[in-house]
This record gives structure tokens, C-alpha cells and sequence, in this order.
């Protein structure tokens, strides 16, 4: 089937309303919970269940998931630039983050 460039056109407005409706929806959710539901889940390499189950990275922080529940948000002002440099690298090796943290015990901003 061939697309007239006004059906392509319509075509791509509707996607476009409809990842705006799910993207405003995933926001309302995410407002009533306090928690960001847009993480990447750690992929431990390790044979061991991790106490991390998910992670997102900013510039100047990284907010880690334990259990699916309490994330944790640590930046270069809670913590030091260092310790949140390696638990960056650590998340995307998906090795030794949690063992880090606790271990460390780095300072958090916020809890949510």
C-alpha cells in the first residue's frame, strides 16, 4: 500500500498526538508517585541478585532504584564529582554498584 503525502502526513500527526497523550500520562503518573518511571533497569553481569534494580544518569547526578522501590538521588553537591563518576561507570557496567554504595556509603540529596 503507498501512502499519498497527505495520508503520510496524517499519519504522522496521529502518532504524534498519541506519543503526546502517553507521554502526558506517563508524566501524571509519575507527578502522583514522586518517583521517575523512565529508569534503565541495571543488568547486573554479576551471578548475584543485586540490590539495584534500576538507574538513571544525569551531567551531574545518578538516581538509583533498590528492590523496585526507594530511589535515591546523589549528585556532585551531596556526594563528591569522583563517587558519582564511578557509580556511573559501575551502572553501565552493570557491576558493583550496589556493593559501592554500601560500602562508601555516599551522602544522597534526596529520597523519593
Amino acid at each position: 500500500m503507498i501512502l499519498s503525502s497527505v495520508d503520510f502526513v496524517d499519519e504522522v500527526k496521529r502518532k504524534q498526538i498519541t506519543l503526546k497523550i502517553i507521554n502526558a500520562f506517563c508524566n501524571f503518573l509519575a507527578s502522583k508517585s514522586g518517583k521517575n518511571l523512565f529508569m534503565t533497569p541495571y543488568k547486573t553481569s554479576s551471578t548475584k541478585k543485586s540490590g539495584v534494580t534500576a538507574y538513571e544518569i544525569g551531567e551531574d547526578f545518578i538516581v538509583v532504584q533498590f528492590n523496585y522501590d526507594e530511589q535515591y538521588k546523589y549528585t556532585y553537591r551531596s556526594a563528591s564529582k569522583e563517587d558519582i563518576e564511578t557509580m556511573k561507570e559501575l551502572a553501565m557496567r552493570g557491576k558493583g554498584l550496589s556493593t559501592f554504595i554500601s560500602q562508601n556509603n555516599p551522602p544522597y540529596q534526596t529520597k523519593f
